[in-house]
């Protein structure tokens, strides 16, 4: 499985491309922001909305956060999911870099 915090657009591709069935892909910004650029499959839970959202997630799937840029909203939703059993990381460079690569 996963072992770092931060996984890199490359790597996510690769198992979004062999496994996708056991990857969630949460986007932890606003609505707002949502619409205007997100992953392909991403659902949208706002951070602060987390923490009840995350009651209905499968154990069994590796969950990845995105946000804008990876490491601010992202890394803390990661955290936040590591901290309640939850195979979690964030993507590196968010949303944005997913889309300049």
């Amino acid at each position: 499985m996963l072992q770092q915090d931060c996984i890199a657009s490359e790597t996510l591709r690769e198992l979004l491309a062999a496994d996708a069935a056991n990857l969630l892909i949460i986007d932890v910004r606003s609505p707002e922001e949502y619409a205007e650029l997100y992953l392909p499959g991403a659902v949208n839970i706002p951070l602060d909305e987390l923490p009840v959202a995350m009651q209905s997630f499968s154990p069994s799937q590796t969950v990845i956060a995105v946000c804008g840029k990876g490491g601010g909203r992202s890394a803390n939703a990661a955290e936040m999911l590591r901290a309640e059993g939850f195979n979690a990381q964030y993507l590196c460079n968010g949303t944005f870099g997913w889309f300049s690569v």
